[in-house]
């Protein structure tokens, strides 16, 4: 089974771990906005330096190991490391406001992953498969995601102004219920 440990700092006992760095340190730092040990039965296999960006809204961070990777959601990003090789994939999730990372939502074979504004699925090869169009305007939520139709519901109004949606599992496309 796959931990986490986290810190706000590289510590001292982890710089001799391989390090994957996602994100650039603001000029002249070498602060991390977070520090993700990796390990599995207890041994360190790697170390996450995440680096934010400070003109990106950050509403949660959220991190899993889903079939040999390691999924980073944070700011307005989806990262995913292998942890094999530790080669990284980004997959920016818009560049309007909404476009924030919310929430992962694990399946056998796809990820689905929500915004503040739209849901997207990526596939175990780490190929964003498909983006919907916005459901939402600040915040959504995906209440049921194992069938052919994801169902869930967005909001439009903040706040309350909450609306249902089904999304087609296949293609993407959306409707609201």
């Amino acid at each position: 089974m796959i931990e986490f440990e986290t810190a706000p700092i590289v510590r001292a006992k982890w710089t001799s771990l391989p390090a994957v760095r996602i994100g650039t340190p603001p000029t002249g730092s070498v602060e991390v906005t977070m520090c993700v040990v990796v390990r599995k039965g207890g041994e360190a296999l790697m170390r996450i330096d995440y680096h934010g960006d400070q003109n990106e809204y950050s509403f949660v961070d959220e991190w899993i190991e889903w079939r040999g990777l390691v999924v980073l959601g944070a700011g307005e990003n989806v990262h995913l490391i292998s942890l094999v090789d530790h080669s990284l994939v980004t997959h920016r999730l818009g560049e309007d406001f909404g476009n924030y990372f919310a929430a992962l939502h694990p399946l056998a074979d796809r990820l689905y992953v929500t915004s503040g504004a739209q849901v997207f699925r990526i596939d175990p090869a780490r190929n964003l498969v498909w983006a919907s169009d916005p459901v939402g305007l600040d915040g959504v939520i995906l209440s049921d995601c194992e069938g052919p139709i994801l169902r869930g519901d967005g909001e439009w109004g903040p706040p309350g102004g909450w609306k249902p949606f089904a999304i087609s599992a296949d293609t993407g496309f959306h409707w609201f219920s």
